[in-house]
């Protein structure tokens, strides 16, 4: 084990002293999305990303899962769209590009092109992006934000 852990070195991101037009920025990092007025969504007991779409079967990948692979921290603003913006928070999991590389991308049927990626949060919303843009290296599956896990 190297002397920094378990862990790779952070990421460095160039910082900016100035947010993004329109945002302001926020101690912490609020609960955010549609439906603020009621109770968050439920976080199930056993917490797993589902894999579906291309994927030659569908498949649940299990949370725990995610702990046998390396793992990377990296220090990030958060700018939502509804103009707020979180800076400086340190998210810590494994990168979405490992993810894929060792075990989505071995579950695709051979020759399948694969140029998107949709992500679903607990709460419904989606989010679709190029997978080139979902495998860059600033890209984490994070299960912590600035210390202990948040569940």
């Amino acid at each position: 084990m190297s002397p920094e852990g378990p862990f790779r070195r952070p990421i460095s991101i160039e910082r900016h002293m100035t947010l993004p037009p329109g945002q302001r920025r926020v101690d912490g990092f609020p609960r955010f999305g549609a439906h603020l007025s009621g109770p968050p969504p439920d976080v199930p007991i056993n917490h797993v990303i589902k894999i579906r779409g291309v994927v030659a079967e569908a498949f649940d990948l299990p949370l725990s899962t995610l702990a046998t692979l390396p793992r990377r921290e990296l220090t990030a603003d958060f700018h939502c769209v509804a103009g707020w913006s979180a800076t400086d928070l340190c998210w810590e999991g494994v990168s979405f590009e490992t993810v894929y590389r060792t075990l989505i991308e071995p579950a695709l049927p051979p020759a399948t092109p694969v140029t998107h990626v949709v992500f679903v949060g607990l709460d419904g919303f989606r989010s679709t992006i190029l997978v080139e843009d979902a495998l860059a290296e600033d890209v984490l599956i994070a299960d912590h934000l600035d210390g202990p896990a948040r569940g």
